[in-house]
């Protein structure tokens, strides 16, 4: 998980705001309050605001018949004693807000198993850090449509070869396609990637991941077009030879 700049500024700002307040405060949760502590790759927790301390469970639970001790070790005893049988009640009297960067599915079974209020911030209506998101997820695929085309127009090639060039070799007659196609496929990928590279340039902040996806998918789509299909396909027609069986190595 890393912070930009800005969210540290932002981070840093709030902890060195001094507030003065007639209500309980929480040493333990004053030391961490608003610093961002990361959780696995990308996402963190944090505590934004808070509410009441240990004496105010102590207090909801002894509202019954007073005041009672005053001794921390009772208590901390007592609080024991709720979590133990399982009284929740007396703890609904502190809340805590939290800011949690977590994937969605995981927020779903969160919310799923605990009763809580829940302010979510939405990549729909703002604008993220770079993400593996929708906008993503869609440069990917329009990726995997311009390979494929790219790969059709390929092996196109290769199948009128065939029916023009019999004695040639299933291997010589790819060489052939493959250099007939190749002005075509550096002309169609050199054109994509200059308008790409421009909206990665010049595009702006909203657009930049859809073009950094596009430009990397582009040269990696032109790559395998070339140099992954038509060697798979050599493989595959001498692993299974065309109306005979899987050939076994020795």
């Amino acid at each position: 998980m890393t912070l930009t700049n800005l969210q540290k500024k932002e981070i840093a700002e709030q902890q060195v705001q001094k507030n003065t307040t007639k209500r309980v405060i929480s040493p333990e949760l004053e030391k961490i309050l608003y610093k961002a502590i990361p959780v696995l790759d990308h996402g963190f927790v944090r505590v934004v605001d808070y509410m009441g301390d240990d004496s105010s469970i102590v207090q909801a639970a002894r509202v019954s018949y007073g005041k009672g001790t005053k001794k921390v070790s009772t208590d901390s005893g007592l609080i024991k004693y709720l979590m133990r049988h399982r009284h929740s009640t007396p703890f609904e009297m502190c809340e805590i807000k939290y800011h949690v960067k977590l994937p969605i599915f995981i927020a779903r079974q969160w919310i799923r198993h605990r009763t809580a209020n829940v302010n979510e911030y939405s990549a729909r209506y703002s604008i993220l850090d770079k993400e593996f998101s929708l906008t993503v997820v869609a440069a990917l695929l329009t990726v995997v449509g311009y390979s494929l085309n790219d790969t059709i127009v390929v092996f196109d090639r290769i199948r009128e070869n065939q029916g023009k060039y019999r004695k040639k070799s299933f291997e010589e007659t790819i060489n052939l396609s493959i250099t007939e196609t190749l002005s075509r496929t550096l002309i169609t990928s050199g054109t994509t990637l200059f308008v790409v590279l421009s909206l990665f340039l010049l595009g702006g902040e909203i657009i930049h991941d859809f073009a950094f996806a596009l430009l990397v998918g582009v040269l990696i789509g032109t790559y395998s077009s070339i140099y992954v299909a038509s060697p798979l396909a050599v493989f595959l027609t001498k692993l299974v030879p065309p109306g005979g069986n899987v050939l076994k190595s020795s």
